[in-house]
């Protein structure tokens, strides 16, 4: 899964998902605080540094969410 570094990184894959899919689906990305709630990082052990949180996220809702996707509401 991508880790998403930079904005320039971010807007790359969002625009590689959207022409491959022909539309702009939510998408997992790797990001997780799977291992410690609100401790997030990259599943390729990149440190988390960049993050483009829409407003209000995350805020783990019903104490379920531990991954990351792109959305593009």
């Amino acid at each position: 899964l991508a880790s998403l570094q930079s904005t320039d990184e971010y807007t790359f894959i969002r625009d590689l998902i959207a022409k491959t899919s022909g539309s702009n689906p939510r998408t997992w990305v790797g990001g997780s605080d799977a291992v410690k709630n609100g401790a997030w990082m990259w599943s390729d052990g990149s440190n988390f540094v960049f993050n483009f949180w829409a407003k209000n996220e995350p805020n783990n809702y019903g104490g379920m969410e531990s991954c990351m996707e792109i959305n593009y509401n």
